[in-house]
């Protein structure tokens, strides 16, 4: 209950890596991998690929801004149309163009890309040489 976890709070224990609960102690004792596989990894671990390891990270930092973008979506104004249109005619809407802006500077950023295509843009994106 409720009043059980302000008496028992959840404790975090760094040492072991392990989080347990004084409720359920036996039941709820779970470790931590402070080593865990993640997809960077295995892709450098079984390709040796640095440039689709620097992609993929391109990708996700992107990914995470346009998600703080939707969150403050109704705060920034960034609902409705931006007033124009897209390569095969659909309207723009404003987090469509932010969207599109942001990984679209992420990947000319990245250093790993030489052309872009999107749906937002009529002609393809050639990366300067320089950020190739």
């Amino acid at each position: 209950s409720v009043h059980n976890l302000w008496k028992n709070p959840i404790i975090v224990s760094l040492t072991p890596l392990c989080i347990e609960t004084p409720i359920r102690n036996e039941i709820m004792s779970e470790t931590f991998d402070s080593d865990c596989q993640t997809l960077n990894r295995y892709v450098m671990s079984s390709t040796r690929d640095h440039e689709l390891v620097i992609l993929m990270n391109a990708i996700a930092t992107s990914c995470k801004l346009i998600t703080s973008a939707v969150q403050r979506a109704g705060i920034a104004h960034l609902y409705g149309l931006a007033g124009e249109v897209n390569s095969t005619g659909d309207d723009q809407k404003k987090l469509d163009v932010l969207s599109n802006d942001m990984m679209i500077n992420a990947l000319v950023n990245s250093g790993v890309c030489a052309v872009l295509v999107s749906e937002e843009n009529e002609e393809p994106i050639i990366v300067p040489a320089e950020k190739r």
